[in-house]
């Protein structure tokens, strides 16, 4: 289990933090209040490229992966010899796309899930980006549940294409996860251009409550509420065009060249943190 050294020691009285990246299960070692955050995968962009066909020139867009869905449990009492099981959800792979094979569709990230002494939280991962007819069509995002606050994950961004436009290739970025409220959706993105990711929706402290504070102000809320990937978009004509991995449960965006190929960034994956108060 990723980082459970930390579970046992910790800083005073203010408590402390595990961050949980892996999969796996543990015994909790004495009695003590948690505040928890689960986050799922974000889904993976779509990639395409341009392509003739009969004489003609095809363009096409790429819809970016959507976040995935976080829940929030405040305070929540563990007594010694609870056994704790995570399960990370894992981001969507990234796809690419070529001459010989000019369209492929994102992945769907997983479901994160706790188990706790019959207490059960978890988040649905953001699903894929795709390319339907010339379009991009942005994966919406996944949901938490069984939380004292669950949110959905912002939706990837739509990207569209007019063939009557010159390089009228588009990308649309990847949606981000909600940590006080639900996440935002990326910007869509039109004919020769390309929307970014969507910033993480961290809202004011009081929007969860007086414990909202916990998830705010420390450095692994940088990890959790990343942005979505940025999508990229009509390259030169010897360019690989690409988006940029997620992070923590945001979706990456879509990818789109006018030649050669395009390549989408993997879905961020999921994340179990913990707050140990003292």
């Amino acid at each position: 289990m990723s980082h459970l050294s930390r579970f046992f020691g910790g800083s005073g009285g203010g408590g402390f933090f595990i961050e949980f990246v892996e999969s796996g299960t543990f015994v909790v070692p004495a009695d003590m209040v948690v505040d928890i955050l689960v986050v799922g995968g974000g889904g993976s962009g779509a990639a395409s490229v341009r392509r003739n066909s009969g004489g003609s020139v095809l363009y096409y867009a790429s819809g970016g992966g959507g976040a995935a869905g976080s829940a929030i449990k405040l305070k929540l009492q563990l007594k010694a010899g609870d056994t704790v099981s995570i399960i990370i959800g894992a981001g969507g792979a990234g796809v690419s796309a070529s001459q010989n094979s000019p369209l492929a569709n994102g992945f769907d990230g997983g479901t994160t899930v706790i188990n706790i002494a019959g207490f059960s939280m978890s988040a649905t991962g953001g699903l894929k980006g795709e390319v339907s007819g010339r379009d991009g069509i942005g994966g919406l995002g996944g949901v938490g549940s069984g939380g004292d606050f669950n949110f959905t994950g912002g939706k990837g961004g739509d990207a569209y294409s007019q063939s009557s436009v010159t390089n009228a290739n588009a990308a649309g970025g990847g949606g981000s996860v909600g940590l006080a409220g639900d996440g935002i959706a990326a910007a869509n993105a039109s004919d020769n251009s390309l929307s970014a990711g969507a910033p993480a929706n961290m809202g004011p402290a009081t929007a969860i409550g007086n414990s909202a504070q916990i998830f705010s102000g420390d450095r692994f809320l940088l990890n959790v509420g990343g942005i979505g990937g940025i999508s990229e978009a009509f390259g030169g004509t010897s360019a690989t065009r690409f988006s940029a991995n997620a992070i923590a449960g945001a979706g990456s965006g879509g990818a789109n060249n006018t030649d050669v190929s395009a390549s989408s960034g993997n879905g961020g994956d999921g994340i179990v943190l913990f707050k140990v108060w003292g």
